[in-house]
């Protein structure tokens, strides 16, 4: 697993993100955690928690109430709660989004395309790429997820597995820098979080990309994590190496551990 001197410039970090809800529910409550290149950090913690909210706002596809996002040190801009953006604000946050590959829980893929469609739609109108060049990382994206006869089938006919594949695929398509998994394996049967599961851990140990790995499966955490961050009501409460989370004896992380919540 990787390791990073303390100066080294993260690839991506948040800071005192809040955010509460129209209703009063806090989803954010000065929330801040630290990516490096290369590395893989999961984030864990009860239902309700803020984790995908937090996942949204590193992505800034979420307006958040207050805080800071910085790609390799420099300031993204984020949408604000009630703010009516500028021109420059909403291209410097599309030029973000293209940095930031998203893998949705319920995989986000668009019913009415066929797989290779969806794969070359980040590539071709994202990046502005000739299709041809589009194609072929499509292509590459689906072969490393081990799903490229499937390229001209429509997304619908594919079984939640499988469309959790593409999903991943049709993100690695646009090569981000970041690669942010919202709970990549909670909707499928156990053979397919199985299998799903073993792609994760494939493309953590290749050490390519950074990862944030929003997960519930403690077991693939434990094999495909570097830090290990627990969340409690919107806060980042713990952040651990991952030997140390599952080693320590601290009170609360033995409880999530044991229980997968933190409070009693």
């Amino acid at each position: 697993m990787s390791a990073h001197a303390s100066t080294d410039v993260p690839i991506l970090e948040c800071s005192g993100l809040r955010k509460r809800w129209p209703d009063g529910r806090v989803a954010l409550d000065d929330a801040s955690l630290v990516l490096h290149e290369r590395e893989v950090v999961a984030v864990v913690g009860p239902n309700g928690c803020g984790k995908s909210t937090l996942l949204a706002a590193l992505a800034g596809l979420e307006t958040v109430d207050a805080g800071d996002v910085r790609f390799r040190g420099v300031a993204v801009a984020l949408p604000r709660t009630g703010a009516r953006p500028t021109k420059s604000d909403e291209e410097a946050a599309r030029r973000h989004r293209l940095r930031i590959g998203v893998v949705f829980q319920s995989y986000g893929l668009f019913p009415h395309l066929s797989v290779g469609a969806n794969c070359m739609a980040g590539p071709r109108h994202g990046l502005g790429l000739a299709a041809n060049e589009a194609e072929r990382r499509a292509r590459a994206a689906l072969a490393r997820v081990g799903m490229e006869e499937v390229f001209g089938r429509a997304a619908t006919e594919l079984s939640g597995g499988q469309q959790q594949r593409v999903a991943i695929a049709r993100a690695l398509a646009n090569d981000p820098d970041v690669l942010l998994f919202d709970e990549p394996t909670s909707a499928l049967d156990p053979q397919r979080t199985r299998e799903v599961g073993a792609l994760v851990r494939s493309l953590a140990a290749e050490h390519r990309r950074a990862m944030v790995l929003v997960a519930h499966d403690l077991d693939l955490v434990r094999d495909a994590a570097d830090r290990v961050a627990l969340m409690e009501a919107g806060r980042l409460v713990a952040d651990l190496p991952v030997k140390n989370f599952f080693a320590t004896s601290d009170p609360m992380i033995r409880r999530f551990r044991e229980h997968g919540k933190t409070v009693d």
